[in-house]
């Protein structure tokens, strides 16, 4: 279902996301996908550090360009096919490990 509503709204997503889009969707998108993307994750409250949330969202941002990309280069690679490889990646412990503060070591 969600690759067929990528598929036929591409055009209008894109418009939505790109440069001249509407900020207020791109706000809701973001957020819609932030709540999807703990809940996947299985993150506590707790686990979501300032440095988790600066990752999430690089992460929520580089998706949507994505979708926009996708469009504007007629990408043989969907969106979704793009969310679910990256999906894959995202590794919970091993995301929860390098947001970890460390202590800077630094000269």
């Amino acid at each position: 279902m969600s690759q067929r509503f990528f598929k036929s709204n591409a055009r209008i997503l894109a418009m939505l996301l790109g440069q001249n889009g509407d900020p207020r969707f791109v706000h809701k998108m973001k957020n819609h996908i932030r709540k999807v993307l703990i809940q996947n994750l299985q993150l506590t409250t707790q686990q979501i550090t300032p440095q988790l949330q600066l990752l999430i969202e690089f992460i929520i941002n580089g998706h949507l360009q994505v979708l926009v990309y996708c469009y504007e280069h007629d990408s043989p690679l969907s969106p979704l096919d793009f969310w679910l490889k990256l999906r894959s990646f995202i590794d919970q412990p091993a995301l929860l490990a390098a947001m970890t503060a460390k202590s800077d070591k630094s000269p």
